[in-house]
């Protein structure tokens, strides 16, 4: 079943900062060809990770260039794609170590991915 009154959208596990997903591709990187060009953040590539939105009712993650790697829920990705979930943690780059208590520095990347209804 498609929720087309739902979005995507990731949540910087620190600041809160919101990153809303649109339809189709988003790639996420430092270069200003990306859909959503991220400064700031260590550790992050110019062509990191692609979020790929289909139907309103699932989210894939695609590696691109990614020197440091995309960590979900801490696991770094193996191949090239996976399947995510609203509540999946991606790190660009980085991950939560334990020493860090589930604190995420302002500077690295990552965030969880979430799914909420359209207020109309």
């Amino acid at each position: 079943m498609v929720e087309a009154d739902t979005y995507w959208y990731l949540e910087h596990k620190t600041t809160g900062r919101k990153i809303i997903l649109q339809a189709g591709e988003n790639s996420l990187g430092r270069h200003s060809s990306c859909t959503f060009t991220l400064s700031g953040y260590n550790y992050l590539s110019r062509r990191h990770a692609k979020l790929i939105v289909r139907n309103n009712s699932r989210v894939i993650v695609e590696q691109m260039n990614a020197l440091n790697g995309v960590f979900i829920n801490n696991r770094r990705l193996v191949g090239n794609r996976l399947p995510l979930i609203s509540g999946d943690t991606i790190g660009l780059g980085v991950f939560i170590t334990s020493s860090q208590n589930g604190v995420v520095p302002e500077n690295h990347a990552i965030f969880v991915l979430k799914q909420s209804a359209l207020i109309l």
